[in-house]
């Protein structure tokens, strides 16, 4: 029975993670890369009308990555109450900018 329990818990708790994973994966559908500039500090970019650099966060991304064309982000859960204890992965977004 103890067994039956938790394999039940267990898929509760993969079900949870996907619900999470799809709900950030529209989340980052919003984000617009629309610029990358190099400056003296480092590259920034500029996501939704922001200027960012590397380690600032935007809608519970961060940011980890500035290339040339490219901005990497990744969403880690830090302390959120929503977020259930199976979410402990890390969902990587890449932005390009549109063509």
């Amino acid at each position: 029975l103890r067994a039956k329990l938790d394999a039940q818990q267990e898929q509760q708790d993969v079900s949870a993670e996907e619900i999470l994973r799809e709900q950030l994966k529209k989340k980052a559908a919003f984000l617009r890369l629309q610029s990358v500039m190099p400056s003296p500090r480092g590259s920034c970019c500029m996501i939704n009308g922001k200027v960012l650099r590397e380690g600032d966060t935007i809608e519970d991304f961060t940011v980890t990555s500035i290339g040339e064309s490219f901005v990497e982000l990744v969403w880690k859960p830090q302390g959120q109450a929503s977020v259930p204890e199976a979410a402990e992965f890390d969902l990587k977004v890449i932005l390009k900018f549109s063509r």
